[in-house]
């Protein structure tokens, strides 16, 4: 059988991956969400308290979100975490949530991250997070957040505006705020 359609779109990339080379920061934390269900690759986490993460790992404990706490990152490198999805059709499907008590990669600062966007983004805007689930929002330049929603310091959209039908989409943030503080 010969090819019969030619997409006109190249695939971008995948929630979390690194999307340009450049400087880099990064760190591990130890999972502990209220809601597991929230530990999500491409989400926003903060740091809850210090602890000793397995196999003398020096980690902190983060969650999904959280109002008045101090940023940790972004969770990142999909690929690297064991997949837990479950078997639909004779095949492990795919997944991006991980338990609580896993040690996730946090990236604090990059050039860009792909990250989703349930709503229409553009390059410029500031980035947000859901204070309960870390959840991304755009928000215009200079715009305050939304209610229950805290700005990340520097984070920006820098690629692939998400303008599809219903916004929702893939698009690459910048992390270049001051790195932060580990609690």
């Amino acid at each position: 059988m010969f090819q019969s359609t030619v997409a006109t779109d190249i695939a971008a990339g995948i929630v979390g991956e690194l999307a340009f080379e450049g400087p880099l920061n990064g760190t591990p934390g130890v999972l502990n969400s209220g809601d597991a269900a929230n530990n999500v690759v491409g989400r926003a986490f903060c740091y809850v308290s210090a602890s000793t993460a397995p196999v003398g790992v020096h980690a902190k404990t983060v969650q999904a979100g959280g109002a008045g706490l101090v940023f940790c990152g972004i969770l990142a490198n999909p690929k690297v975490y064991p997949n837990r999805g479950t078997e639909a059709g004779g095949t492990l499907a795919a997944n991006l949530a991980l338990a609580n008590g896993e040690i996730g990669e946090f990236v604090q600062h990059t050039p860009g991250i792909f990250v989703e966007f349930a709503v229409a983004a553009n390059v410029g805007d500031q980035v947000s997070y859901a204070d309960a689930t870390g959840v991304l929002v755009p928000v215009a330049p200079g715009a305050a957040p939304a209610a229950s929603h805290t700005i990340i310091p520097g984070a920006v959209v820098v690629r692939e505006p998400t303008a599809a039908p219903g916004g929702v989409g893939l698009a690459i943030v910048a992390l270049n705020g001051p790195l932060p503080v580990t609690a």
